[in-house]
């Protein structure tokens, strides 16, 4: 596993007043991606909350703790 620096993104959310409406874009647009991704190659991510979610310094996110996701045989 590879090491991410930063934090998760519900720290974010404590830490910060509010987003942007363009940070939230940016924020939600990678999730969205994500799921897409997972789910063009037959996986399904059972846990996703801000706690799985790792907000690099760059600002990007990376999906973490894939011991509930599920490989689709279909």
């Amino acid at each position: 596993m590879e090491f991410i620096e930063g934090e998760d993104l519900f720290d974010v959310i404590t830490k910060v007043v509010s987003f942007s409406a363009d940070n939230t874009r940016f924020l939600v647009s990678q999730i969205l991606l994500m799921m897409e991704h997972m789910h063009n190659h037959r996986i399904i991510y059972r846990d996703l909350k801000p706690e799985n979610l790792m907000m690099g310094g760059d600002g990007y996110l990376t999906l973490v703790d894939m011991g509930t996701a599920k490989k689709l045989k279909i």
